[in-house]
C-alpha cells in the first residue's frame, strides 16, 4: 500500500517490479493515477483508490487525505484478497492502523510487513524545529503525541515484521514503540547502478532533489548559497522538484539577488535525472526529517559526493569527509562552508567521486530484492 508518489513511492515501485521479475505476483494498491483502472503494468498489478486527489494539494486537508487513503485502501484489500488470496501484505507508510485493528478483530489472519521509512517519529522531531507560529506548533504536538503516536504503538504490535532505513529510524522504533529487536531488520533503501562520473565544468554546478515542503529545508542551502555567490559567483544551484513551498523559496530567491544562480526545474521524472547527478559537483539534502532519502544512493550510484544533514539519514550511507559531508540541518553557514571547501579542492573532490562510486555499490537493488524474498520466506515458513 502507498499513498502519493514521490521518492518513497517510486523506490516500491521499482522493488515490486525487481520481484516481479524473480516470478512473484505483487499488487500495488495506491492513490489514484489519472485515467488508469486495475491493470498490469511492468509485471505489476496496480488497483488505484477512488478518492478526490484535491486534497492531497491543500495543506491543511493532507491528513485527511491519509485517512480516506487508509480507509479506502483497507476495503480495497478486502476485495481484493477474495479474489487473489494474498500469502502476504508489506506496508510502507499508510495503511498500518487498519492492518493491526482489523487483525487484532479478527479480520484477517495475514502475515504483514511494516517498512518504517522514517515516519511518525522523524516527523514529529523534523516538524518542530521549524519556525512557525505556537498556536501551529501546539497543533502539531497535540497530533504527534495524542493521535499518530499513540496509533503507531499500537499497530506495531500486530506487525510480523518491522523493517527500518536506518539506525537513527531503528533506534526510535525501539526507544518509542517498544517493539522487539527480533521483530526488527534492516534494510536499507536501495539505487540502480549508474554509468558516467561527475564532470568539472566551467560552471560549477550543484543539485537539490525532493519535494518543496518545509521538511525538506530548502530554505537552508539557499540561504547558503548566498555567501557563496559572494565569493564563486558563477555557481549554480538547480533545484529540482515541486511542492506548497516553492513560491516561498522563489521570493527568497529574488529577495537575495540569487536569480541568477538559483534555478527552479520543478519535477522531473526519476529516469531523467542521471545527466544532472552526473553533472553537479556535488548533491546538497537539507532535510529536517528522513529515514534514508532516496537521493543519498541514488547521487553515490552516480559517483556523485553528497552534502547532507544529520536528519537524511547520511551517517548510515557516507562517512563524513570521504564521499562527502554530513552537516547541520540547521546551520546555512555549515552548508556554505562545505560547498566552498568542494570549489576550491578539485584534486579531494576527485577522490570523493572515487570514493561515493565505490559505496553505492553496497545500496544495488539486488541485494536490496535479496533481503525481501529473504525475510518473506522466513515469516512465510
Amino acid at each position: 500500500m502507498i499513498h502519493g508518489i514521490g521518492g518513497l513511492e517510486i523506490y516500491v515501485q521499482t522493488l515490486c517490479k525487481l520481484l516481479a521479475e524473480k516470478g512473484h505476483e505483487v499488487h500495488i494498491i495506491c492513490t489514484p493515477i489519472r485515467g488508469m483502472s486495475d491493470r498490469r503494468v511492468n509485471g505489476v498489478w496496480m488497483h488505484p483508490t477512488r478518492q478526490p486527489t484535491i486534497l492531497d494539494h491543500i495543506y491543511v486537508l493532507q491528513n485527511l487525505s491519509l485517512l480516506m487513503f487508509e480507509v479506502l485502501a483497507f476495503i480495497k484489500f478486502l476485495r481484493l484478497n477474495k479474489r487473489y488470496n494474498f500469502h502476504l501484505v508489506h506496508i510502507h507508510g499508510s495503511g498500518l492502523f487498519s492492518f493491526a485493528i482489523s487483525k487484532k478483530l479478527g479480520l484477517h489472519s495475514k502475515k504483514f510487513v511494516y517498512t518504517e521509512h522514517g515516519g511518525t517519529i522523524t516527523a514529529y522531531e523534523g516538524l518542530r524545529k521549524i519556525k512557525s507560529s505556537f498556536i501551529r506548533r501546539l497543533l502539531i504536538t497535540f497530533f504527534y503525541r495524542f493521535y499518530a503516536i499513540p496509533l503507531t504503538l499500537f499497530s506495531l504490535k500486530y506487525a510480523d515484521a518491522v523493517i527500518v532505513t536506518s539506525m537513527r529510524t531503528k533506534n526510535s522504533t525501539i526507544h518509542f514503540f517498544s517493539v522487539p529487536r527480533k521483530k526488527l531488520f534492516f534494510i536499507i533503501d536501495a539505487a540502480s547502478e549508474s554509468v558516467g562520473h561527475p564532470c568539472f565544468s566551467r560552471v560549477p554546478i550543484f543539485l537539490c532533489i525532493g519535494r518543496l515542503v518545509k521538511l525538506k529545508n530548502v530554505e537552508a542551502i539557499i540561504k547558503a548559497f548566498r555567501y557563496v555567490n559572494n565569493i564563486y559567483p558563477k555557481a549554480k544551484l538547480y533545484i529540482v522538484g515541486d511542492g506548497s513551498e516553492r513560491r516561498n523559496l522563489e521570493t527568497l530567491t529574488a529577495s537575495l539577488n540569487l536569480k541568477n544562480n538559483i534555478f527552479f526545474t520543478g519535477f522531473i521524472p526519476a529516469n531523467d535525472l542521471q545527466h544532472l547527478y552526473n553533472s553537479a559537483l556535488a548533491v546538497l539534502i537539507p532535510s529536517l526529517h528522513e529515514g534514508v532519502s532516496n537521493v543519498l544512493p541514488e547521487a553515490l550510484s552516480c559517483g556523485t559526493p553528497v552534502i547532507a544533514t544529520r536528519e537524511s539519514g547520511a551517517e548510515d550511507v557516507i562517512t563524513d569527509g570521504k564521499e562527502g559531508f554530513v552537516v547541520d540541518g540547521e546551520n546555512p553557514q555549515e552548508f556554505a562552508n562545505k560547498i566552498l571547501w568542494m570549489l576550491s579542492n578539485h584534486g579531494m573532490v576527485k577522490k570523493m567521486i572515487k570514493q561515493a562510486y565505490v559505496r553505492s555499490h553496497d545500496f544495488s537493488w539486488t541485494k536490496n530484492v535479496e533481503y525481501h524474498i529473504e525475510l518473506y520466506r522466513k515469516l512465510l515458513q
